[in-house]
């Protein structure tokens, strides 16, 4: 997430426990910071003090490594569906509008199994809220269905520098998507 720390997270699988791990590279430390986790799959704050995390159940999480307390978020995604902003205060995620318990996640995502049809949140971290600010298929006027509407199973979020923009790959067919913020 920076400079002074490298973190590392073991594959997620829905059986297996999942570990995560941090290395000050300046240090030499290493050191777990979660564990025993099925499914865990993770994203740290670029401070490194928030890690927003999910088991394979899908409800996020955050883990604050200097409290080392867990707060909830009342969605459910994976945090590779999300992003944090600069200021560690609010994370972006592309939400399933619906998650179907049938399958086993992250594995079923991973391998291509299911596709998501996804909203776009904001969560405020303070807070632990989030709202939705875009869903894709609906027209911003009257709320309708968009003619020629696909669903966006977003991933590889990214927000430019500024913040003005979020941009997030397409998993249907790796189209690149961006949406102005502000």
């Amino acid at each position: 997430p920076n400079n002074n720390l490298i973190t590392i997270t073991t594959k997620p699988s829905y059986n297996t426990p999942g570990y995560m791990y941090s290395i000050n590279p300046n240090k030499k430390d290493f050191k777990k910071v979660l564990g025993k986790i099925n499914g865990l799959t993770t994203l740290t704050s670029p401070n490194g003090k928030l890690v927003l995390y999910t088991s394979n159940n899908l409800s996020l999480n955050i883990y604050n490594t200097e409290t080392q307390e867990t707060g909830s978020i009342p969605i459910k995604t994976l945090p590779e569906k999300c992003v944090w902003s600069i200021n560690n205060d609010i994370i972006y995620c592309a939400v399933p509008k619906f998650v179907n318990t049938a399958f086993q996640y992250p594995d079923s995502w991973y391998q291509g199994k299911l596709i998501f049809s996804d909203d776009i949140w904001r969560i405020d971290v303070a807070s632990g809220t989030g709202s939705k600010i875009l869903d894709p298929l609906l027209s911003e006027t009257d709320s309708s269905l968009k003619e020629n509407a696909e669903p966006i199973d977003g991933t590889k979020l990214a927000l430019d520098k500024n913040e003005n923009t979020l941009f997030l790959i397409n998993k249907v067919d790796s189209f690149l998507w961006g949406l102005r913020l502000k």
